[in-house]
Formats: C-alpha cells, structure tokens, sequence
C-alpha cells in the first residue's frame, strides 16, 4: 500500500530531501531494505533449526518490551526519545528510487513467506 501511494508522488520528490538533514523518501526506503535484510537473513537461518516451543504463548523480555515502548511514537505521532542511526543503517546518498522499492517488494514477499 505505501510503495503504491508513493507511485503517485512526483518522481522528484521521493528524490528530495523535505527539510535540511532529513532523509529523501529513497533513503528511508534503502535504510529500511538494510534493516530488514539484516533481520530477515538471521530470521531464515533460525527458522531452519528451529525447535518446538514448550509454551504456546509468546513472552518477551522485560528489556525489549522497554525499548519497544521507547521507540514508540506518541499519540500525536511524536516519538518521545530520538535514536542516532547506526552507521550499519545508514543509506546511501543518492539512491536509486526504483531500486530501492524493487528491494522492499522482494523483501515484503521473504517477509510474508516466513509468516
């Protein structure tokens, strides 16, 4: 759905920066392709030794629920605290947009076959 409303935005502007020291709408589709290739890569090898869980219901870690909750935005879409992106993340500076959104459709496809 977001690639197919980003269609419709002018080809200029998924290449732009809206405001000094953000991200262009293809820099935060490639930081997310990296992100979630990293996940996904570690998500298949583990899957394929995967044993069967002693218990039906999933409980996180008292940690993790903490940073999710930190990292969350607030009801007005504000998030609470800023996180620096690690350079591991980091796009590139001119990416190519088409690309990227053929990378985040293969990457959405691994996703749902997991699933």
């Amino acid at each position: 759905e977001l690639l197919r409303e980003l269609e419709s935005v002018p080809a200029e502007l998924r290449i732009t920066s809206p405001f000094e020291g953000s991200w262009t709408v293809a820099q935060c589709l490639d930081h997310m392709n990296i992100a979630t290739e990293l996940y996904l890569n570690q998500l298949e090898d583990k899957l394929s030794s995967l044993k069967p869980a002693k218990t039906e219901v999933y409980r996180g870690t008292f940690l993790g629920g903490y940073f999710s909750k930190s990292l969350a935005p607030t009801p007005a879409g504000e998030l609470k605290s800023k996180m620096k992106t690690m350079k591991v993340f980091v796009p590139v500076d001119q990416p190519d947009y088409q690309k990227v959104s053929t990378r985040f459709k293969k990457n959405l496809v691994r996703y749902e076959h997991i699933l």
